[in-house]
């Protein structure tokens, strides 16, 4: 027979064979403090496009519009002819860069080429070159349509011609070297 302590007492369940529980302070449970977060500011989202591709990537939807009979074509149709899925971050990157650079448009539900997408698929390489610049200039041009402060792409293309590169006259009045 075992014997209990005075300062303890046996529950009824453990019929005396535990050892005796001792009862320690519960320590005090503070709530956390959270930290104060910076007020959200407000982002803006920008009004000028840019491509995420690059001219090549523009120009092979063109190649695809062109591939199809150079007819106007559904969503569903030039993802089709491109073979790839109509929802694929590939196909919509690819899109909108050559509507960005100006080598489609969309009416009516349907894209088709402009006429810079037509010249830069031209056998004619001049022509070709010429539709490149324009593409690249188209992207200046269209941010001029949606913010007043894109002016500043035209601003220097007169400028760009006569002073920045060398024209068959610069060419010859520079000395050669000696």
């Amino acid at each position: 027979m075992t014997t209990l302590d005075e300062t303890t007492t046996a529950s009824p369940s453990d019929n005396g064979t535990s050892p005796p529980k001792a009862t320690k302070p519960q320590p005090r449970v503070r709530p956390l403090k959270r930290p104060v977060l910076p007020e959200k500011r407000e982002i803006a989202q920008s009004t000028i496009g840019f491509p995420y591709g690059d001219l090549e990537s523009g120009i092979s939807v063109a190649q695809a519009i062109f591939a199809a009979g150079g007819v106007a074509l559904s969503r569903e149709q030039l993802a089709g002819v491109m073979k790839l899925q109509v929802g694929s971050g590939n196909f919509v990157t690819k899109v909108a860069t050559a509507r960005i650079f100006g080598l489609v448009t969309y009416v009516q539900s349907k894209y088709e080429l402009s006429n810079i997408g037509f010249a830069i698929l031209d056998s004619d390489e001049k022509r070709q070159r010429q539709a490149r610049a324009e593409a690249f200039l188209s992207l200046c041009t269209s941010a001029s349509m949606r913010t007043s402060e894109a002016s500043s792409c035209h601003r220097d293309r007169s400028g760009l011609n006569r002073h920045s590169l060398p024209t068959a006259s610069h060419q010859s009045r520079r000395p050669t070297p000696g």
